[in-house]
Formats: structure tokens, C-alpha cells, sequence
């Protein structure tokens, strides 16, 4: 599955939205907010991946940061339920934190996710 413009959530609004109403869930090394669209007829699932300054200054690590957000959201898409937005804020230990164990908090968060909503 490529990240193509159908699964991009880059309107400004949308994400603005999603700040201010989605579910947030602290996954260590990094900040997963999940919220269900109502749109007709269901849309697949759509990401947003930010990764600031915060975590750091060169270019390179932030953009390390976001290729292994994509990738994350990438590999898991299929457990994601039509309808859901997915918001991935990247914080500093993302960078030092092994693949495995970002999945693992990713797939635990969802199930989470999914039991109360």
C-alpha cells in the first residue's frame, strides 16, 4: 500500500479538528489522537504525521521521524476501521525507540481504541 493522497489527512481544518475532538493516546514515543469521521460513503482511513523542531533541529532526524510514523500507520492500516482519522505526533525518544516496540504501542493503543469507541 502506497501513502497516497486518499490516505493524507492535510486539510488544515481536518487537523485542527482533530486536535479538538479526537481521542488522544500517549504512546511514549509519540502521541497517537484517533478520531471517526461520519462521512458518505466511507472513506478508507487517512493520516497526518508531525514531526516539530521540538524533537530536533536538523532535517534529517525529523524527517527519520516521519518516514517511521508512515511506515507505522503503513504496516497497521488494515487493522484501522473505515471512517478513521489518524493524527502521529513524533516526540524526541522516537528517535532511539526500536520499530518493534513502537508497533507493539501502536497495535496496544488501537485495541485500546477500539474497546471503548
Amino acid at each position: 500500500m502506497r501513502f497516497g493522497a486518499q490516505t493524507r489527512l492535510n486539510r488544515s481544518r481536518e487537523i485542527r479538528e482533530m486536535f479538538d475532538g479526537g481521542s488522544r493516546i500517549n504512546c511514549g514515543a509519540f502521541q497517537l489522537i484517533l478520531k471517526r469521521s461520519d462521512d458518505q460513503p466511507p472513506k478508507s482511513p487517512r493520516c497526518c504525521v508531525i514531526a516539530s523542531r521540538k524533537i530536533s533541529n536538523h532535517a534529517v532526524d525529523r524527517n527519520l521521524a516521519k518516514r517511521r510514523l508512515r511506515e507505522l500507520f503503513r504496516k497497521n492500516y488494515a487493522q484501522l476501521a473505515k471512517n478513521t482519522d489518524v493524527l502521529l505526533i513524533a516526540r524526541r525518544s522516537l528517535l532511539d525507540t526500536p520499530f518493534v516496540a513502537m508497533e507493539q504501542r501502536f497495535q496496544k493503543a488501537l485495541n485500546q481504541w477500539n474497546q471503548t469507541s
